[in-house]
């Protein structure tokens, strides 16, 4: 009994396409969800002052890339003229 090659590849990726990658796509979705929400709870569980650190590194994060984007758009501007 010989098997036709190009048959037994149709079947096969038809079974991956429609078995095996939707249960990896579901296995990972369920696995990040569950990452964030321990994430979540363990940020949630922290207490105030590593709350505050957190808060104003970001705030001066959010400052620096203000200060970059204005020093940027001048410098553009004076070699566009």
């Amino acid at each position: 009994m010989k098997i036709d090659q190009k048959e037994f590849n149709r079947k096969a990726q038809h079974i991956i396409d429609t078995v095996v990658k939707p249960q990896v796509e579901h296995y990972e979705n369920v696995k990040t969800q569950g990452l964030i929400r321990k994430h979540n709870e363990k940020l949630k569980n922290d207490p105030w002052p590593k709350k505050l650190r957190r808060w104003w590194k970001f705030q001066r994060w959010i400052l620096m890339c203000k200060i970059l984007f204005i020093y940027e758009t001048n410098i553009f501007r004076k070699h566009k003229k």
